[in-house]
């Protein structure tokens, strides 16, 4: 078999399978090529599944997150302790929403949902329950239900780039990258200055085979970021499998010079 560097590329509906974070304000992952091996991509329908996203618009570049560091890590919003909680009426939303996010906070996702769950019934017009409900979900593989939350999330407040993001990976975990373009235009609508929107359209664009298309995102995304090493990456990728090995190598190397390790594994591969 001949190994490729399949682009770290992502993106699916709410009707077809089933990871992600929790944080009431958003999540910090990022979209990357995030294997075993530097070659373990390859050009078939073998994607890896578990390819993290960028789902932080607001804040700064944040470097690549590996598959190991995807569970858990992710900030979220000031702990609900037990102190904290002890003269708070148990019976209501905030109660429940915020014993969520610290349950989500120590890895205990079925806990947790369970906890929006219980939010979500005492007040069903809370757009942020439905957003870290979705997270929760999707740390349990619970895709097609995730999505759901995050399209309520969208439809709660169609401003909230972190919304669209989420229901952008929730789109690629169930293999519609058409509805991930989408979700992406949205969240470039929103916040044009920011890299991370153009970076993850690109990668939904990779995937759908739109190279062209991908590599004018990647573009977008290394004006907004100059030392955007994951962007060189994949563009080097894009490059590559439409037959320009040259741009692929000159990418790569830029990737490895800002960080990228998969990027040592092409350039050994395919540019020696």
């Amino acid at each position: 078999m001949v190994y490729l560097i399949l682009l770290g590329f992502l993106f699916v509906s709410c009707t077809g399978n089933q990871s992600e974070q929790t944080s009431e304000e958003s999540s910090t992952e990022e979209l990357s090529s995030t294997t075993d091996s530097d070659t373990s991509f390859i050009l078939a329908d073998e994607m890896k599944e578990d390819a993290p996203i960028e789902t932080d618009v607001k804040g700064e570049e944040k470097p690549e997150v590996t598959e190991g560091e995807l569970p858990g890590k992710q900030e979220i919003k000031p702990g609900f302790g037990a102190k904290e909680g002890a003269g708070k009426n148990k019976n209501s939303v905030e109660y429940h929403y915020k014993r969520g996010l610290v349950l989500f906070k120590i890895n205990n996702y079925e806990e947790g949902v369970r906890e929006f769950d219980t939010a979500i019934t005492l007040d069903p017009n809370r757009g942020d329950s439905y957003l870290n409900r979705g997270k929760g979900l999707m740390q349990l593989k619970r895709y097609n239900e995730a999505c759901k939350d995050f399209e309520h999330a969208v439809n709660s407040n169609h401003r909230d780039t972190s919304s669209y993001l989420q229901l952008a990976m929730a789109y690629y975990k169930l293999g519609r990258y058409q509805e991930a373009v989408e979700a992406n235009t949205e969240v470039i609508i929103l916040a044009p200055r920011k890299a991370k929107g153009y970076y993850n359209r690109g990668i939904a664009y990779g995937l759908l085979k739109e190279y062209e298309k991908g590599i004018a995102d990647f573009n977008q995304a290394i004006v907004l970021n100059p030392k955007y090493a994951e962007a060189f990456f994949n563009r080097g990728l894009a490059y590559y499998f439409m037959g320009d090995q040259k741009a692929a190598c000159e990418d790569w190397e830029l990737a490895k010079f800002y960080g990228n390790q998969k990027a040592i594994g092409a350039i050994d591969n395919y540019c020696k």
